[in-house]
């Protein structure tokens, strides 16, 4: 028993670790500056970003690379956190967070495959340098017109992404389940409402 509490013990505090990862990456993102120093900037300066220095100069490469799926770093570390500290579906939790890299890389090519928005100001699409190259070599294959060829790639990354990142993020059958439940019935009251204004 006390090795069962121990093991429980060590859980909640890899999910306090992670949470703590996936604060500090977040903020380094959401303050990432280009003009910052780093690897690409070498300037006097000091950084706009909030962890300084040390942050900025995990940002840009970040950035640079995957864009805003970066984002999705911080969206597993929170997720896991969760699931660690409230003792929600933690199993496999190695070999699911093992997906990361090919979840990110999926994420930024998806990114990657859609416009780019208007206040991006910089020279790779959204999905960065890697998202823009890699949905450049599929869409060099052109096994159909241009046009449908993206699209096809477009909806071919959204349901593998969305495939591959569930199970990064431990979702479970259950929480799959109760989630169209959910979805469902939001969806029914939301036609409730708007037959009753009617």
């Amino acid at each position: 028993k006390s090795a069962y509490i121990l093991k429980e013990k060590i859980k909640q505090f890899l999910g306090i670790l992670i949470f703590s990862i996936g604060v500090c990456l977040t903020a380094i993102l959401f303050t990432y500056d280009p003009t910052d120093p780093s690897f690409r900037s070498a300037t006097s300066t000091s950084a706009n970003n909030i962890l300084g220095t040390f942050g900025s100069y995990i940002a840009d490469p970040l950035h640079l690379a995957i864009g805003m799926s970066a984002y999705g770093l911080s969206l597993l570390c929170f997720t896991w956190s969760w699931r660690l500290i409230l003792k929600k579906s933690s199993q496999n939790f190695v070999q699911r967070i093992s997906f990361t890299p090919v979840s990110i890389a999926l994420l930024s090519m998806l990114l990657a495959a859609h416009p780019i928005p208007n206040n991006w100001s910089f020279s790779y699409g959204s999905g960065g340098v890697f998202g823009d190259n890699a949905l450049s070599l599929i869409l060099g294959i052109t096994l159909f017109e241009i046009n449908n060829w993206l699209k096809i790639t477009t909806v071919a990354l959204a349901i593998s992404t969305t495939a591959v990142l569930s199970y990064t993020l431990g979702i479970t059958i259950d929480e799959t389940k109760k989630f169209c439940r959910l979805l469902v019935q939001i969806i029914l009251d939301s036609l409730k409402l708007l037959f009753l204004r009617k």
